[in-house]
């Protein structure tokens, strides 16, 4: 037998070997779990999907997506109570002794970069929240975004917004009764707590 031979069969004998140990360990098909243990520790990623467009021109259709995560209901299937579907799912979990002091820390993070380039037109974001294409009818319990603190703590805000902006907020009513014409209400109904610039304010509203 060849040095390659020799060589090739104890790769393979090995892979045979530690493989079903690893596979054993996590779902079939989901990524190793690795562990850090540094305090510098530059760019770290479990997973790195990454796209460069590089036609040299104007693109003018189709999709870049640098990593996707889908779950398809299929037909005949239905998702009841006590189950939960995510397309993609981003976690951060402190362990009992682990702790933030300082640091940044978010389940999910959208960033847009246009350090090196602008927006001469175009909708560009750096999250953006989509129902698809061809939804119709009333639905219920049905959101673009769903916030919620369902613990015993209190947190400082439900939404926190930093940003150079002309406006604080973009509504358009889409034909539906989100917006009404109304120049005001006539009956108190309370009023939601805002901080502005670090100070306490509070936004009225009206029952009617």
């Amino acid at each position: 037998m060849s040095k390659v031979l020799k060589v090739t069969s104890l790769i393979i004998a090995v892979l045979l070997t530690t493989i079903p140990n690893v596979l054993a360990q996590r779902p079939a098909g989901a990524p190793p779990v690795f562990t850090v243990s540094t305090a510098a520790l530059g760019t770290v990623r479990g997973i790195l999907g990454q796209a460069t467009v590089n036609y040299q021109g104007t693109i003018t259709s189709g999709n870049a997506v640098g990593a996707r995560g889908a779950i398809v209901i299929a037909s005949g299937a239905t998702a009841g109570s006590g189950a939960f579907l995510y397309g993609t799912q981003g976690k951060v979990t402190v362990s009992s002794g682990g702790a933030i002091n300082g640091a940044d820390v978010s389940g999910l993070v959208g960033q847009l970069d246009l350090s090196n380039g602008g927006n001469t037109s175009g909708q560009v974001s750096a999250v953006w929240a989509d129902l698809g294409a061809t939804a119709s009818g009333s639905m219920t319990q049905t959101y673009l975004i769903r916030a919620t603190n369902t613990t015993n703590a209190t947190i400082q805000d439900a939404i926190h917004i930093y940003a150079k902006a002309t406006n604080a907020f973009s509504l358009e009513n889409n034909g539906s009764a989100m917006i009404d014409a109304t120049s005001h209400g006539s009956t108190a109904a309370g009023r939601i707590a805002i901080s502005v610039n670090g100070a306490q304010r509070y936004l009225h509203v009206f029952s009617d």
